[in-house]
């Protein structure tokens, strides 16, 4: 249930829709992946500007560094920057890094689930020792407990809902930048046919 509740937090959306709008983490794809460096609409750099400047706090960026580091673009030389500064991931250090976590997760839960058995030995200890019965026990945690978490739920009852305002605008304008975007392809595209047309009708009449 939780889990699926934070998944719909997730946009997402192009560049072009994203222009204007920021998040908290961006994960970009480069979409582009071949032996010829050719990166498309990706040369165009008022696009990487926008790309790269999304993202409040961390920015994963997905993509074939060679495919890039041959297109003769500003990509390039942004991938050469991000490697001397060793923030460049390979894919096989990737899935390493990815099997370690695994095998860190089971570790963590092992160890978690350890510390409950050990917990619940430790109560029915003091249970069968007359030290502390269990409902006092409940009575004494469940006033503290109860004003935890009617206090976080209000402090993230007024932030989601803020977040949730902002993301609502936030999308909206992206919307419209989206329409936008597509009206100035859609004018460009008849600007280039009527120009092609007027030089084909000049050129027959010569």
């Amino acid at each position: 249930g939780g889990d699926m509740i934070e998944w719909t937090k997730i946009n997402v959306g192009t560049i072009d829709g994203f222009q204007g709008r920021e998040k908290e983490v961006i994960v970009l794809s480069t979409v582009r992946s071949n032996e010829g460096s050719n990166i498309g609409f990706l040369k165009d750099e008022r696009r990487l500007n926008v790309a790269l400047t999304r993202a409040r706090r961390a920015m994963v960026v997905v993509g074939n560094g060679n495919t890039l580091k041959g297109s003769g673009s500003a990509w390039g030389r942004w991938v050469r920057w991000m490697e001397q500064k060793k923030l460049v991931v390979s894919e096989e250090q990737w899935r390493k890094t990815r099997e370690g976590n695994s095998e860190g997760m089971e570790e963590n839960e092992r160890e978690e689930e350890g510390g409950k058995v050990e917990r619940e030995r430790e109560k029915k200890r003091k249970r069968d020792e007359g030290e502390e019965g269990e409902e006092e026990e409940k009575k004494r945690e469940e006033p503290a407990a109860k004003r935890y978490k009617e206090r976080r739920g209000d402090e993230r009852g007024g932030r989601e809902g803020r977040d949730k305002e902002k993301e609502r605008e936030e999308d909206k304008r992206g919307e419209r930048r989206e329409k936008e975007g597509r009206l100035d392809g859609r004018r460009r595209e008849e600007e280039d046919r009527k120009r092609k047309e007027e030089q084909e009708r000049r050129r027959k009449e010569e």
